[in-house]
């Protein structure tokens, strides 16, 4: 089974779709992340593109647990989050070259973050007005690798360092 956890509107074929919200199509298991109600070792890959940064920065470790209880050995786990480091790198920025990032499609994001700094920073850090989309915890690739390691995934790969979004590839030990 490969498993996606959050997939929202925009899901990947292939996998089964767990998330909070049981009013989109696509979810086939409608539980809390934190509580996949799925055996041990039943999940071959497991993705959750934008999710780990809506839960609060001290369930993180345990959350991570969880996602590695359901994950066989040898099975890979595939993150993407916003990239902290990055979001900062934007916020100390003086002109106008934070809109050279070559992972943010600046006309495809909301209000005016295309256009105004400002605007960009709250949306990537605290999420939006759209239920279950608030941001509550910022993660640097460094943060992630360490509780990665800490919950018993190895081979530990950043991918597009240079990006706001950060994504990130283990495999369970």
């Amino acid at each position: 089974m490969k498993l996606e956890i959050g997939s929202g509107f925009n899901p990947h074929p292939g996998y089964t779709h767990l998330d909070l919200n049981g009013d989109m199509p696509c979810v086939e298991i409608v539980a809390d992340a934190r509580k996949i109600p799925l055996d041990d070792n039943s999940v071959e890959k497991l993705v959750a593109y934008h999710v780990l940064e809506h839960f609060m920065w001290h369930e993180g470790e345990n959350i991570l647990r969880e996602w590695c209880r359901v994950i066989k050995p040898n099975g890979i786990i595939e993150l993407g989050l916003p990239n902290l480091d990055n979001i900062l790198k934007i916020y100390n920025c003086q002109d106008d070259s934070w809109k050279n990032d070559k992972g943010l499609n600046l006309d495809s994001q909301p209000y005016n973050a295309g256009t105004d700094k400002w605007e960009l920073l709250n949306h990537l850090l605290w999420g939006s007005s759209a239920k279950y989309n608030q941001h509550h915890a910022g993660w640097t690739y460094d943060a992630l690798e360490k509780r990665l390691r800490q919950v018993g995934f190895v081979d530990i790969k950043q991918q597009n360092p240079e990006f706001t979004h950060l994504t990130v590839t283990a495999k369970k030990g």
